[in-house]
């Protein structure tokens, strides 16, 4: 949800792993899959949430007292658009060091590689899939017991940090792309851009928001603890009316 909202200047929400069905969802990788609303705005994606969970409601009015800023290797313009957005939301922020980032990031492409294989791989020779995605499957394929008990024990490591972060602040903030989107030619780079695989290894909620950058619209992650979308919710509001959206 974050990452296709990000490319497109709307609101995207991923939900905790688990608190929507997925029955009727094409699997992709069962420890990963949420469903979560797409929408042009915050407006959306409470009435996308009330469908998806009847009586979701936002803790309308709900603020953070402490978020806490990940910094990430982003271009300059980016992460000049993500501070002005939380200095306009009027929140206290402090820096945060997550230093499990970049094992997280390894782990998960390996961990979703290998189920989507599980998932998905009767697809490769039908023809009905690209070469790219063929090529991720059987990587996913050729991957070791090693190399998952091994990317296993990082994501769990991963999850205790994340936790321990969450608890000294109430969200953690970060751009959805390190960079503006790739055009359609160079899809590849995404996965060099993309700043969300860690949040889905640990299966927490996240949301995306664009805000104003110089080249194109930015987008800021939110990052909170599970089962915290209805607070998510609510300080994406309040950024939204911010930045002027």
């Amino acid at each position: 949800m974050r990452l296709p909202a990000a490319c497109c200047g709307v609101v995207g929400l991923k939900t905790t792993w688990g608190r929507i069905p997925t029955e009727g969802v094409r699997p992709l990788a069962p420890s990963f899959d949420t469903v979560g609303p797409l929408a042009r705005d915050v407006d959306g994606i409470v009435t996308g949430m009330s469908l998806l969970e009847p009586g979701f409601q936002e803790d309308v009015g709900w603020m953070p007292a402490t978020v806490g800023r990940l910094a990430l290797p982003a271009a300059p313009d980016v992460d000049a658009a993500i501070d002005a957005a939380l200095a306009a939301g009027g929140v206290r922020v402090v820096p945060v060091a997550l230093h499990g980032w970049r094992d997280a990031t390894r782990a998960g492409v390996l961990l979703l590689a290998a189920e989507a294989w599980v998932a998905d791989g009767h697809l490769v020779g039908t023809g009905k899939v690209g070469d790219d995605v063929v090529a991720k499957l059987e990587a996913g394929g050729a991957t070791t017991r090693a190399e998952l008990d091994a990317a296993g024990a990082v994501a769990e490591q991963w999850r205790a940090e994340l936790s321990d972060a969450l608890s000294h602040v109430d969200v953690v903030a970060l751009p959805t792309l390190l960079d503006i989107p790739p055009l359609l030619e160079d899809a590849n780079e995404m996965m060099n851009v993309r700043a969300t695989v860690p949040v889905n290894v640990a299966g927490v909620p996240a949301i995306s928001i664009p805000v104003p950058a110089s080249r194109f619209p930015a987008s800021i992650q939110l990052v909170g603890p599970s089962g915290s979308e209805a607070r998510l919710v609510s300080f994406a509001r309040r950024i939204e009316a911010a930045v002027g959206r």
